[in-house]
């Protein structure tokens, strides 16, 4: 049930004169037992900068506003306007010949923009989207999500862009022709088709980027706009060329992130980032990142930290050597293998964790990381290649209950850790050839310190070995230096 109330009335609302003068169209519907208010701008009769509200109490009932109103500002002096996310849609001609119009800021929940909606605007230099829209913005050349978080870096320069809300699937006939000042446009993949017209004579229009298939376009869409070049998404179809600009480049930049992409993933290639601690991102336009190429990251002298999202299974060759100034690595818990001097040269490395997933570490894949100086694996003993640890003085750690551990490991001394029980001290403890000793009871790799004290209270390390069975033996050669000793082991 739709009750309708065709009234146009001026709007007599507070804060601020703009409000005052917007016109209105009423009308309501009825789902299940509820009734919705909502509300159409019809006419606008001022200048100046304008908010248009979400809603507002009209007699007894709160009004949505849903829509702008077909020609609902044509031919007006404004010059902003902010327009709230419960907006669906923009009419036709809704801002057409708004000569004076330089900034719009949409929604998040515009769908649809009509035929002519924004044509011969010609001081719009830019479009914002509300902080709140599922779309992307771009500030100085860098392409924003709703949160403003840093996305996408492109090669050319987005100042003054309008950027097409997210969920608008349809861009009308005429929508911004002659809106001269633009520069660049992104389009979500939400649209599916462009107007007649839609973009012509938007003669500063250089570049437009799309995240979705190439959509449908009609008559003359492009008409006059220069030299533009269009950039897409990688997965997507129906470019190269796109209507009749044969200069069609795919993305190939990710906030700072060089990425290639080939069946479905994507592969990180090289970074041009100059932030230091940086978190490569586990998907780019929705694929995962799976991998890092060759030498992606090598001798970069500004990378101090690196986070690997768990989605990527494998580093490759060289991919961060002679990075001189990495001193914190998280590494992908799915990561299978490590490659040929994935990290060889990263001198201000001095810790690493390995997953459990890895299964094969390459030839001198740490080689001459000076400053290492513990690497703890929380899995199986990988397979080495030659010299995987060539040149370091890190000390391996592993846990109780992994396999195929030796001490040394690739040359390095290796230390069991969590084992079940502390060492046991056996029964036959007595003078041993001369000097105090007895028998310890432990499990096999597990590394044993025995302290001694002569006071119970301060205790200091005299003895330290690595089991090669479950039992050794130790013995006190300065038991006798003391008039009473007492020993503990861990």
């Amino acid at each position: 049930m739709k009750l309708r109330i065709l009234m146009l009335l001026l709007a007599v609302l507070a804060p601020g004169l703009a409000r005052a003068q917007l016109t209105y169209a009423y009308d309501s519907y009825v789902v299940g037992r509820t009734t919705n208010y909502i509300a159409t701008v019809t006419n606008y009769t001022g200048g100046g900068a304008v908010t248009i509200p979400s809603g507002f109490f009209h007699g007894l009932y709160f009004y949505h506003v849903t829509a702008i109103g077909d020609s609902a500002f044509e031919f007006s002096d404004i010059t902003s306007v902010t327009i709230p996310d419960s907006v669906t849609s923009i009419g036709n001609h809704a801002f057409y010949y708004c000569q004076s119009l330089t900034s719009v800021t949409i929604g998040n929940g515009v769908t649809s923009i009509g035929v002519a909606a924004f044509t011969e605007c010609p001081s719009l230099t830019g479009i914002a989207v509300s902080a709140g829209n599922p779309a992307y913005s771009s500030i100085n050349g860098v392409l924003f999500n709703k949160t403003q978080t840093a996305l996408l870096q492109f090669p050319t320069s987005f100042d003054g862009s309008y950027t097409i809300p997210d969920g608008v699937t349809n861009i009308g006939d005429e929508a911004f022709e002659w809106c001269s000042s633009l520069t660049n446009v992104t389009v979500p993949a939400s649209v599916t088709s462009i107007g007649a017209f839609a973009f012509a004579d938007c003669h500063t229009l250089t570049s437009m980027t799309f995240f979705g298939d190439a959509p449908a376009t009609g008559f003359a869409a492009f008409a006059r706009v220069g030299n533009m070049v269009v950039y897409f998404a990688p997965g997507r179809s129906g470019w190269n060329p796109y209507g009749s600009w044969p200069t069609t480049v795919q993305i190939s930049f990710f906030n700072g992130f060089g990425f290639a992409f080939n069946n479905g993933a994507i592969t990180i290639t090289n970074y041009t980032g100059s932030v230091g601690n940086a978190a490569i991102p586990d998907a780019i336009f929705d694929y995962p990142v799976t991998a890092i190429a060759a030498g992606a990251f090598a001798n970069n002298n500004a990378l101090t930290g690196i986070v690997i999202p768990n989605s990527v299974t494998n580093i490759g060759l060289q991919a961060f050597q002679n990075d001189i100034y990495l001193a914190s690595v998280t590494l992908s818990t799915n990561l299978a293998s490590i490659d040929i001097q994935a990290f060889a040269g990263d001198v201000s490395l001095t810790s690493l964790t390995i997953p459990a997933s890895v299964k094969t570490l390459g030839v001198q894949a740490f080689y001459n990381n000076v400053s290492l100086t513990n690497v703890t694996f929380l899995g199986d003993a990988p397979s080495l290649g030659n010299g995987t640890f060539g040149g370091d003085y890190a000390t391996i750690y592993y846990y109780y209950g992994t396999h195929g551990w030796t001490n040394p490991f690739g040359g390095l001394t290796a230390v069991m850790l969590g084992a079940p029980n502390p060492p046991q001290i056996g029964g036959n403890a007595g003078v041993i050839s001369g000097n105090f000793g007895f028998t310890l009871i432990g499990v096999a790799s597990q590394t044993i310190v025995v302290e001694a004290s002569t006071n119970l209270t301060s205790w200091s390390p005299v003895w330290t070995n690595t089991l090669t069975g479950t039992t050794t033996n130790f013995t006190d050669p300065q038991w006798k230096n003391f008039p009473a000793r007492f020993y503990r082991a861990r």
